[in-house]
């Protein structure tokens, strides 16, 4: 049996991003401290071609306005796989949405919405691939 190797690539770091960092931590405090974010979504927006962009800190801080900004709150369910990252699950608790777990089981270890019975509360469903599986 031959063994394939997936190749794995580092950050690619030159100069020119050092130089970034070095500049922000010396330079982007107080009055000046969103001069950098300001920056890339400007520069992401004109590269998206959109009037905006809105950088975050966090995935989880993205999943939670998403949330926000559909109207999930209280009394919606969101349906997530019951092994997930904690990030994927948290937001859905603060908009006060209760999670419902979506049990995987064998034969296919992913979360499949055609398996379950939705109910009307149900607003949405969270997928992460924490396994790495698709099928």
């Amino acid at each position: 049996m031959t063994i394939h190797r997936i190749a794995v690539a580092g950050p690619w770091i030159t100069e020119l991003e050092v130089g970034y960092v070095a500049d922000a931590a010396r330079n982007a405090w107080y009055e000046r401290a969103g001069e950098y974010p300001d920056r890339f979504q400007e520069a992401f927006a004109e590269h998206a071609d959109r009037r905006f962009a809105l950088s975050l800190p966090s995935c989880t801080a993205g999943i939670h306005l998403v949330l926000a900004a559909l109207g999930i709150g209280p009394g919606d369910e969101v349906i997530v796989p019951d092994t997930t990252w904690i990030a994927s699950a948290a937001p859905i608790t603060y908009v006060e949405a209760p999670g419902v777990r979506d049990y995987i089981s064998e034969p296919r270890p992913c979360s499949d919405v055609r398996d379950r019975s939705n109910t009307e509360a149900s607003r949405g469903v969270g997928h992460d691939d924490l396994m790495a599986r698709t099928d």
